[in-house]
């Protein structure tokens, strides 16, 4: 509380002092609602259960209190706010029709503060990253960039039309910070940690506000139709996954939102047959809500992935997948693909390697793996990457590492200007060194669409 809140307080507390001082004094507090950074913020609590506040009430003012935290740089240290307030969400109950719809009503006005308030908090760990790492210009910079990316997008009006593309950015966001924190887990502060513990409360919320939204919006409809609704767009996320690059920060993202989608149809499903329709339908359209935000991820990670050594990937891969995507839509296979996914996801991944293999050389099919060592050359191999795709060599070189922005060690083999990615064992003993790799060229689409040997044995020549 600031300083104009003293003296409405001392006049209060002035005012009860006739009364039981046990009573009075927290009633008062409670009065002028300090907030929960003031030394008198546990007499609020007890004012507040002296009067009897409802539920309803009583999570209405801890979402207020959280906001203002968070606008003073103290989300991260109060979370027990967060959670006192989806605890007080879950005590109304559902048969109080009147308040239920207030609290309907009262969700939907704040979902664009919920996703502004997130924003906030995003900023404020990605500072706190910034600073620990500020002798490390790679990682800082980039932090710095999306501090300011975030800054300009907290100007804009976050209408209900643009939340998805906010809460699917703060979800990559998220991927990314937690790539810092594994490179640089111990030097940074606890309050990082902390950040993914209210992201984690912060999906839960949205979804089930979102489930209570619907509920209230659809009187009557469908849940078959829904359903399947449902499960084509899951099964086009899961499609387009198959053939993501990996390893990076937006394909990780997209699959933590499919799993939540399929947890809450599961719900939804369960409540469906226990003849509760709406919160069925509710559940089910929460769901579908991540399915939404994977898919954005996925369709934009080349706009919002600055690593460079990932974007040209993205790129590329976007290209594949509206090729695929035809193919897939003008075929039998797609509606088998809806019903029976596990079935047919290896058909799918198989058509996805045949699209990067097309993207190498432009070829359509590839010999079989031949389990044969070659003796060869890094520039045999790079001129004829086709040939090469699922076959053992043997190639000499001299190791060389390169350190990407988050810590991963990646190594080469390097010979004669040309150089090829390396997969598999460990290499740090090796590098600066002249050796021999034998293992397996497969195709990379981590790093950029080429190809990298999957190392096997590592043979020393010389220093």
């Amino acid at each position: 509380m600031d300083h104009a809140g003293v003296a409405p307080l001392m006049v209060a507390v002035v005012v009860v002092a006739s009364l039981s001082a046990s009573v009075a004094a927290p009633v008062a507090v409670d009065t002028v609602n300090v907030d929960p950074d003031h030394p008198l913020y546990v007499l609020e609590r007890l004012g507040e259960r002296i009067r009897g506040a409802n539920p309803t009430d009583l999570m209405m003012e801890r979402w207020t209190e959280y906001k203002r935290l968070v606008d003073r740089g103290k989300g991260l240290k109060y979370k027990h706010i967060l959670d006192d307030f989806v605890h007080e969400m879950r005590k109304v109950a559902p048969g109080d029709v009147e308040p239920k719809m207030k609290i309907v009503q009262w969700m939907q006005e704040q979902m664009p503060g919920i996703g502004l308030v997130q924003l906030k908090l995003c900023e404020d760990v990605l500072s706190k990253c910034k600073e620990a790492l500020a002798d490390v210009p790679e990682v800082s910079k980039m932090l710095e960039n999306e501090i300011k990316a975030l800054e300009e997008l907290e100007k804009t009006s976050i209408t209900p039309e643009i939340i998805e593309n906010v809460r699917s950015r703060l979800t990559l966001i998220r991927e990314w910070i937690d790539e810092v924190r594994k490179g640089y887990a111990k030097r940074l502060p606890a309050v990082v940690s902390k950040y993914f513990d209210i992201d984690n409360v912060f999906v839960n919320v949205t979804a089930n506000i979102e489930a209570e939204i619907n509920m209230e919006r659809v009187p009557t409809f469908n849940f078959e139709e829904e359903l399947e609704e449902f499960e084509e767009l899951l099964a086009e996320v899961n499609a387009m996954l198959e053939g993501a690059p990996a390893e990076v920060p937006g394909k990780r993202a997209a699959e933590r939102l499919v799993a939540k989608a399929v947890e809450l149809r599961d719900r939804a499903v369960e409540a469906y047959r226990e003849n509760v329709g709406r919160k069925a339908f509710g559940l089910l359209q929460a769901g579908e809500m991540h399915l939404r935000n994977a898919k954005l991820i996925l369709e934009k990670a080349n706009e919002w992935e600055w690593k460079s050594e990932v974007r040209g990937t993205w790129v590329q891969w976007k290209e594949k997948w509206a090729d695929l995507k035809e193919e897939l839509k003008e075929g039998e296979l797609w509606e088998d693909i809806k019903k029976h996914w596990e079935q047919y996801a290896e058909s799918v991944k198989q058509l996805w390697e045949e699209k990067w293999y097309e993207v190498l050389e432009g070829t359509e099919n590839l010999a079989s793996v031949q389990e044969v060592s070659e003796n060869v050359t890094l520039e045999e191999i790079l001129a004829n990457r086709s040939a090469y795709v699922h076959k053992r060599v043997t190639v000499q070189g001299r190791i060389e590492k390169e350190t990407t922005i988050f810590g991963r060690t990646l190594y080469y083999l390097v010979s004669g200007g040309n150089r090829i990615l390396l997969s598999g064992q460990e290499l740090s003993p090796y590098v600066d060194k002249e050796v021999t790799v034998s293992g397996e060229v497969e195709i990379s689409v981590g790093y950029g669409v080429g190809i990298s040997i999957e190392v096997t044995a590592v043979v020393e020549v010389t220093h």
